[in-house]
């Protein structure tokens, strides 16, 4: 299996999303990181069954929170391009792709 890397800012944004969920309930936090180790574990089994959404970039929805994981392949390992909540405004992640 493919190891990950994710963009910094894809890095903030689960931050972002586990100080807001502590604000709301005290295992909530708790809870995000496990929907996001789960996800990350079901891409890691098989990044293809993910639908290409935008360009080569696939989604990965997760199940119990509104939020999508962008990744996309590579050689050698899995770029996690952004973790967004699913009412942020589509593809304002797409600038963070390399050029090809």
């Amino acid at each position: 299996m493919k190891p990950f890397r994710f963009h910094g800012l894809a890095t903030q944004e689960i931050r972002a999303a586990t100080a807001w969920y502590a604000k709301q309930r005290e295992q909530l936090p708790r809870e995000f990181q496990q929907e996001i180790q789960s996800t990350l574990f079901k891409i890691q089994r098989n990044p293809e069954f993910f639908p290409v959404d935008f360009e080569d970039v696939r989604s990965a929805l997760m199940d119990r929170f509104p939020f999508c994981i962008y990744f996309t392949m590579f050689e050698e390992f899995i770029w996690v391009v952004a973790v967004s909540h699913t009412s942020r405004e589509p593809y304002y992640w797409a600038d963070r792709l390399p050029e090809t």
